[in-house]
């Protein structure tokens, strides 16, 4: 019987994405390449997951399974919940529990249990899966909680997959470093004038206010800024009203986000170094950019692995340093563009495929499995 691996984790389809629920599209994209890429290692993959919504009453009362779907190329299906505090965690861990058991009674013993990020119902679940099955839990970290579960019972899982890298190097035994993947190289039409391009969530943490702090000090104005990114955020609605440079695009499918990013003169990663939750996840959009070739200006934060310095523009978490970062860059010879380019493709087709990635994580589950990790 072909490998196959339970995954439970929030995964939904662009439809869905899109329709405003409270699921993070860095996480969809992150679990749909990585569970693409090990189907094209040969392993396949079963989800279960849920549609992610504030509690009632702020969102729905009862949240079905029949409002997403999961992407149709994985064989996942979504489980339903009442949405009301204490309530939704237990009906959770019971739908989950259910969806575990019809899968593992259909497909056999699973070659291991992945849950996406420590959450109590999944990882509930998950550990008690693994016990009666003998198949190891894999715990993915992007996000780390720092409360009790996270401190405490997220030393449980047989093994933790660390997307940061500062994490991993201090991450407990029974580790693998994985911090994300592309499918292929990013195609480059850069616009004119030329574009400034951020992608990713609209928040303080983020950096975003950083970025309209920085870009208010940048003098070109032949420059646009390119804002995509999921939720609200007053003051780049503030820049966007006063500066006629400034494109506020919010958040968009997949193809518009491809073909931005394909005009892209420079990216820029504009990450808060010194905030704690930066210190444990990674900017899995920084592969993106590196596969589309034009030139990063980054803050330099925990997450990153050794290997990325020489890859991007590291700046000063400061608007004067980011502007100037972003001028120096912009003003780049094209000899200098084209090598960089050269260079960031070949590290991120080389070293950081989907495919790659996940016939790394396979040989290192099938050690785990067998206790030898």
């Amino acid at each position: 019987m072909k490998p196959y691996i339970v995954w439970l984790g929030p995964l939904v389809d662009e439809a869905t994405l899109l329709a405003g629920y409270a699921v993070s599209p860095a996480a969809v994209r992150w679990q749909t390449g990585f569970i693409r890429g090990l189907a094209a290692s040969g392993v396949r993959v079963v989800n279960a997951g849920h549609i992610g919504e504030p509690a009632w009453p702020r969102g729905r009362l009862r949240m079905s399974a029949s409002l997403g779907a999961v992407p149709q190329d994985i064989d996942g299906q979504l489980v339903g919940y009442v949405n009301v505090p204490i309530a939704r965690a237990a009906h959770l861990t019971l739908n989950y529990g259910r969806a575990v058991h019809s899968i593992v009674r259909h497909h056999g013993r699973p070659m291991a249990i992945v849950t996406y990020n420590f959450y109590q119902p999944l990882a509930a679940v998950a550990f008690v899966a693994s016990r009666f099955t003998g198949a190891p839990w894999i715990l993915i970290s992007a996000d780390r909680d720092p409360g009790l579960y996270a401190t405490t019972i997220a030393r449980l899982p047989d093994g933790t997959v660390y997307l940061s890298w500062g994490e991993y190097d201090s991450g407990r035994r029974a580790k693998f470093h994985l911090d994300g993947g592309i499918n292929q190289e990013r195609p480059s039409a850069p616009a004119t004038p030329p574009r400034v391009v951020y992608t990713g969530a609209l928040t303080a943490g983020a950096g975003v206010e950083l970025l309209a702090a920085a870009f208010d000090n940048v003098k070109r104005r032949d420059v646009e800024l390119w804002i995509c990114g999921k939720g609200k955020n007053a003051v780049v609605e503030q820049l966007a009203r006063r500066d006629p440079r400034v494109r506020y695009k919010g958040l968009v499918g997949d193809e518009e986000l491809a073909a931005i990013c394909a005009s892209a003169a420079i990216f820029v990663n504009p990450r808060l170094p010194d905030l704690e939750e930066n210190k444990y996840n990674f900017p899995s959009k920084v592969l993106d950019y590196l596969a589309a070739g034009a030139p990063i200006v980054s803050t330099w934060t925990d997450g990153f692995a050794p290997e990325y310095r020489d890859l991007l523009k590291v700046v000063p978490a400061t608007p004067t340093d980011f502007a100037r970062g972003i001028e120096e860059t912009l003003a780049l010879p094209d000899e200098e563009r084209t090598r960089h380019a050269v260079a960031a493709r070949a590290f991120a087709l080389a070293s950081r495929s989907w495919p790659r990635q996940a016939a790394r994580f396979v040989t290192w589950a099938e050690a785990l499995a067998s206790g030898r990790a």
